[in-house]
């Protein structure tokens, strides 16, 4: 197993002799392969129109580069691919040719499983690029025959551990043999890198049933002798005199979790718990250490300029901590290339706010490419039966529009990619229309982003936007989630599906331009400074990171927004002074459990005075603020005591504890009206809570309610409907937008 810290190739090169002796075989098959896969008749008719060598002998010169956008689909079975080569051609025509591919792992050595489809796809489409999508999962008879290595899963199910050396050595294997025959059937300049997945449908992410297998529990050992060197280290960790290195026990039962306040608090007690401390973070480490061996040996076999992406760093998605999604920050300053992840399973139909899952812009600062795939369930499909293209009558092809605008508006304010999803190859997206759209977003990013000009043209475009509405004009709310305070948490996936979904969702849903960043990031000065800081789960910060933070947010003359807990563990454990040293805000913490769920107690422009907010459930530890010198914004239903205050200090920053572990969109703007922030929306009669996204002279706005809703800018300017261009206002400050549930409008903004 891995140790902390350490490069992951153990076992790498033992591997990779392997791969040569299969590089000569595969070079053969793969050239045989590649002069066999000229498409059938039935293909040819269904849009299969050239081989792969046909391809390269009459391809253009190499156009500028395009934006990260791609088609993400997999090539069923001969008789039912008809939809899927109807869709390369409608991607075709719409000037998308970047494909995500899915292909099995040739577990039993059968290059063609895996090496006919992406031929395939590039018989389809002659200008083809790929990203080869490969899954890493064994097959059943394998887990039967390692009963060692595998996991029991929900209903039933078994997955591989991800400890399990067996596993990595033969799925590295059958991984590295198709790195080389894709290389060499394909060349890497068709084929740009490949997205690796595992787990809960390629997205690494680990059941509540804590994986107690016994290659588990070896790897486990080796983590905790890295981690303590010696017994007697173990020992005091853990508060156990009897424990030692050579046989520590993997905790027993579920990983912690469930309501909290009914015997089971939100955080873990320490020492007696840090056996599950240690294993939550084992869990996260030994995810992202797989990760980056197979990036490793990947890189290792297809050369440094192949790119990796891996389906990880949920942060906001998961609420469990053994979900091992919280090693972000070791692969961002790794050689993984990038991540992927679908939109937020949470509210993210029409009219919702179509969250992302991870800190996207955290990837960026790194040079990571982050891709949000757009699986919209469309209703299209193809009948098996008949062969026809089905969809359902009671959905309008233009709400589903408008969620896939919504989802492109979410990856152009952040310039990450974004992958339009038939994963299953089933004419998901089969529309003409559809693809249309899709074309006309491809144009929109190239012209926003100056993607793939020349740097002396994309100069000149930044310097004509210049003027327009940029995002740095606004007040920017960064928003903040951390790795390591997962790893003290008990029963708190209630609570993290208010303070990670719920509040990142109001924040988008604000009015003004917002980032999402690691808190490693904005401690240690990587994140650009902001004027708005709203920290979800800092709950787990020594005396020096508190020190640094606050250091942050004088230097910036920032105002934080602090959620629950904040730095309410530290070097010594967790206690309530450490929240005051932090924030700046004195509190206590109630005795036992105690009920969420607050009042608002001034007469607001967003609410009114005796308004309530937040969930009523019952939490413990919950705190309270007893501060004179604070200004109480609101206070716990149940109790009476503060919920909610602000303070202002002399060195130039300002502090907002929300001890109610909730905000909504209400809520927040009320606060960002107390600092004075100006936001797009201003009250009105009637009150609208959009989905916004700022980018580079460019706003976005979905719907959530219909009426007839007031746009303000900060300044006069044109503005122009991107995907409507005879739609415009001409030198305005403030417009009218009327807006059904669901509608998307995509705003160019010009000085």
């Amino acid at each position: 197993m891995l140790e902390p810290g350490q490069q992951p190739l153990i076992g790498l090169y033992v591997r990779l002799g392997l791969v040569v002796v299969l590089v000569v075989a595969a070079s053969i098959v793969g050239y045989w392969l590649g002069a066999q896969s000229a498409p059938s008749e039935e293909e040819a008719a269904a849009g299969a129109v050239s081989t792969p060598a046909q391809a390269s002998s009459t391809a253009e010169q190499p156009a500028p580069a395009p934006p990260p956008l791609y088609f993400f689909t997999s090539v069923p079975s001969a008789s039912a691919r008809s939809a899927v080569a109807a869709e390369i051609s409608m991607a075709s025509s719409a000037g998308i040719h970047q494909y995500a591919v899915s292909v099995p792992l040739p577990w039993d050595g059968d290059m063609n499983a895996f090496l006919e489809p992406l031929n395939f796809v590039v018989g389809a489409d002659a200008s083809a690029q790929l990203l080869v999508h490969v899954k890493l999962d064994p097959p059943t008879s394998w887990l039967e025959a390692h009963p060692e290595s595998s996991v029991a899963g929900p209903g039933g199910t078994t997955a591989v551990s991800l400890a399990s050396e067996a596993w990595r050595n033969e799925a590295g294997t059958a991984l590295g043999a198709l790195v080389s025959a894709v290389n060499t059937s394909l060349g890497s300049e068709r084929v740009h890198g490949f997205i690796i997945g595992c787990l809960d449908g390629g997205l690494w992410h680990r059941g509540r049933v804590a994986d107690a297998s016994a290659a588990n529990q070896a790897g486990f050992r080796r983590w905790l002798k890295a981690r303590y060197l010696d017994d007697a280290q173990l020992q005091k960790a853990w508060g156990d005199a009897s424990v030692r290195l050579e046989d520590a026990p993997i905790p027993d039962g579920l990983i912690p979790e469930g309501p909290a306040g009914e015997g089971c608090k939100v955080f873990l007690d320490l020492p007696s718990m840090q056996r599950w401390a240690d294993f939550l973070e084992y869990t996260s480490e030994t995810t992202a250490g797989t990760i980056l061996e197979f990036t490793g040996q990947i890189k290792g076999i297809a050369g440094k300029s192949a790119r990796v992406i891996a389906s990880y760093g949920y942060s906001f998605e998961l609420a469990d901590g053994g979900a091992g999604h919280f090693a972000l920050g070791r692969l961002l300053e790794s050689d993984l290339d990038g991540f992927a992840s679908p939109v937020s399973y949470v509210d993210r139909g029409l009219g919702g706010a179509g969250g992302l899952m991870g800190p996207v812009d955290s990837a960026v600062l790194y040079g990571k490419q982050w891709y949000l795939i757009d699986d919209t369930r469309t209703g299209i499909a193809r009948d098996p039966s008949t062969g026809e293209i089905t969809r359902p009558r009671n959905v309008r092809p233009e709400d589903i529009y408008s969620v896939q605008q919504r989802n492109f508006a979410a990856a152009l304010s952040h310039r990450i990619g974004l992958m339009w999803s038939d994963a299953d190859g089933e004419g998901r997206l089969h529309d003409s229309e559809m693809w249309k759209r899709f074309g006309a977003m491809s144009a929109i990013y190239s012209d926003s982003a100056g993607w793939g000009k020349e740097e002396s043209q994309a100069a000149d475009t930044a310097d004509a936007e210049e003027e327009g509405l940029q995002a740095g004009e606004m007040s920017e709310l960064a928003v903040v989630v951390d790795e390591e305070s997962r790893f003290v948490e008990g029963c708190a996936g209630e609570l993290n599906e208010l303070l990670l979904t719920q509040v990142r969702d109001s924040a988008a849903r604000a009015g003004l331009p917002v980032k999402y960043y690691l808190l490693r990031d904005v401690i240690s000065g990587k994140a650009p400074g902001a004027d708005l800081y709203l920290f979800l789960n800092a709950f787990k910060l020594e005396a020096e990171e508190r020190a640094r933070l606050r250091g942050v947010l004088e230097g910036n003359r920032a105002t934080a927004i602090w959620m629950y807990a904040p730095g309410y563990f530290g070097d010594e454990g967790a206690s309530v002074e450490n929240i005051a040293q932090l924030t700046g805000i004195q509190v206590k913490a109630f005795d036992g459990p105690e009920k969420t769920g607050s009042t608002f107690v001034l007469t607001g422009k967003w609410m009114e005075k005796d308004e309530t907010f937040g969930g009523r459930m019952t939490v413990e530890p919950l705190f309270y603020i007893e501060d004179e010198n604070a200004d109480m914004l609101a206070k716990f239903t149940a109790s009476g005591k503060p919920s909610v205050a602000t303070k202002f200090f002399e060195e130039g920053w300002g502090s907002v504890l929300c001890a109610e572990p909730s905000l909504t969109p209400k809520m927040l703007r009320e606060i960002l009206g107390i600092l004075e922030v100006f936001l797009c929306y201003q009250p009105g009669a009637q009150n609208f809570y959009d989905t916004f996204f700022f980018g580079e002279s460019f706003v976005g706005i979905h719907g959530k309610d219909s009426g007839e809703r007031t746009l303000e800018l900060d300044r006069p300017a044109d503005i122009t409907d991107l995907m409507s261009p005879e739609v415009g206002w001409q030198r305005r400050r403030v417009i009218t937008l009327p807006l059904k549930t669901g509608d998307t409008r995509l705003l160019k903004i010009r000085q």
